[in-house]
Parts: structure tokens; sequence; C-alpha cells
């Protein structure tokens, strides 16, 4: 067990349900998130769609193509250049590619077609909350304003390494911490204790964050954040195995900064 409090791993999750990307460091201003995080995302078109798609405000993810729903979204990579504007979609699995500039609406259009495409060929989730794949539209910019997190309030989110390594050892398998899309994954407190931080306030670096809550799990967990496929699932005796389906906590930021790979955290 690592002893050290430290940063273990930092995500972005540019685009909601598509595969996230590893950081080793991450500016946070006062009130915002890790910049980019879930900074756009795919609403489907038979749902309210009223505003801009560069200004759509926050919006359930039962509106949005999420990868509850379509779990084969984690096969595509998203990156954004913001010299150029240009969001670029990656399938890793069939190396087929788009990159646009979202200033254009028929760009916009492009992107949102080149997901209907991928998921047009696999199958949504049983338990889908959308499982019709209807036309899609691309919302969201570069800015922080308006975000699509699964919750519209709590904008960081972050587990314990030591939270993930005992649930490992009740499934007797390796878990991979990405499953969980979590933002950060802090190491060196007793597993699970991060379950009791609402409230309180968390220090890394010169960053501040509240907890706000603990995170309830979905079916999400058993996703394959390399293959799309469910494998090794989890979620099925989850609460069997742990008395309850908890991981991880939401927090908002109380006080900018920079946040790094190994950096130090205390609760305050």
């Amino acid at each position: 067990m690592e002893s050290k409090s430290c940063v273990h791993s930092i995500y972005r999750h540019l685009v909601k349900g598509l595969r996230q990307e590893s950081l080793e460091e991450t500016t946070i201003k006062d009130g915002g998130s890790i910049p980019g995080d879930r900074a756009f995302a795919f609403q489907y078109l038979d749902t309210p769609s009223d505003t801009p798609e560069e200004t759509a405000p926050w919006i359930s993810k039962k509106n949005l193509v999420n990868q509850h729903d379509w779990p084969s979204l984690a096969e595509i990579r998203p990156s954004w250049n913001e010299e150029s504007n240009c969001l670029s979609l990656v399938n890793e699995m069939t190396k087929k590619a788009i990159h646009e500039d979202i200033s254009e609406i028929e760009a916009r259009d492009r992107l949102a077609n080149f997901v209907w495409d991928n998921l047009s060929r696999t199958k949504p989730f049983s338990k889908a909350y959308h499982p019709e794949l209807t036309p899609l539209r691309l919302i969201g910019n570069s800015s922080p304003q308006n975000r699509y997190t699964d919750g519209s309030k709590g904008p960081i989110s972050l587990a314990l390494v030591e939270s993930l390594k005992d649930l490992e050892s009740k499934f007797r398998h390796s878990v991979d911490e990405r499953r969980f899309r979590l933002n950060l994954f802090l190491a060196g407190a007793p597993a699970w204790s991060e379950l009791s931080w609402a409230g309180r306030r968390l220090q890394i670096g010169s960053v501040v964050l509240e907890i706000y809550k603990p995170l309830a799990r979905c079916p999400n967990i058993d996703v394959d954040q390399n293959t799309g496929e469910r494998v090794d699932p989890i979620f099925s005796t989850y609460k069997e195995k742990l008395g309850h389906t908890l991981f991880g906590v939401k927090a908002t930021v109380i006080q900018g900064g920079v946040i790094k790979i190994n950096d130090a955290w205390n609760l305050l």
C-alpha cells in the first residue's frame, strides 16, 4: 500500500462518454473544473434542443449519448487543438478519424454523423436510458461555462487508490481505475475513508476543494475503457461484496491552482 499522501493520477474526459485522457498536470480556476473536462457532448435531437450548439446549458445525461447506453463509445478517442479550434475523433479499433473546426455548424454536423455512424454498427445496453439511436448534434465549446457532467453540482470527482485496491481484493481481479471515469485518484489514506469526507476541505498544493457528496455507481463500471466491451463485470455483485454501491466523491473548487502527479495532499 502506498503510504505517501499524493496525487496518483489525473484524467480529463473531453467529450462526454468518449475515451478519457491521462494528464501529468492541470490548472484549475477558482470555482472551476479541470479545463476541458466534459466540455463537449453529443445530444439526441429528439430531446429539447432550442439553444445554440456552442452555448447549450447543462442537460441530463439521459438526453446525451453516454457510455452507460453505448459502451462502444470507449473506442473513440477525442483530442482538442485550441489554436485551430479543431476537435478530432479517432476510433482506436477501426482507425477511422475525423478532424473538424467546430466554429462551422456543418463541421459540427460531420462530427455528430461520425459518432452516429460508429454507434449504428453496435447495439445499446439492454438497460439503456435512450436505446433509440436518433440523429445527434454536438454541443459545447472549449470554455468552462457549460459542462456536461452527470450531475449539475460538483465539477471535480476523485477517489482513493486504496479504495480501488480493496475493491480489487473483494473481486479477486484487477479493475482498471478508468472504469470509474473520475478526475483524480489520490493515494495515502485508508480505503473508503473518502466516503466520509462530505463537507470537508481538501488541499492539493495551492488548490482547495470542498467535498460535496459520495458518488453512486451504475453499470457503466463494467465497460472496458479500451475495447468498449462489458468484461469482468462487477456491478451486479458490487453491493453484495462491498455493502454499498458507492465509489469516489464529488467536489467543488474553492481555490484554484495547479495540480500535478505526485503533489502532496491533506484534509483541512
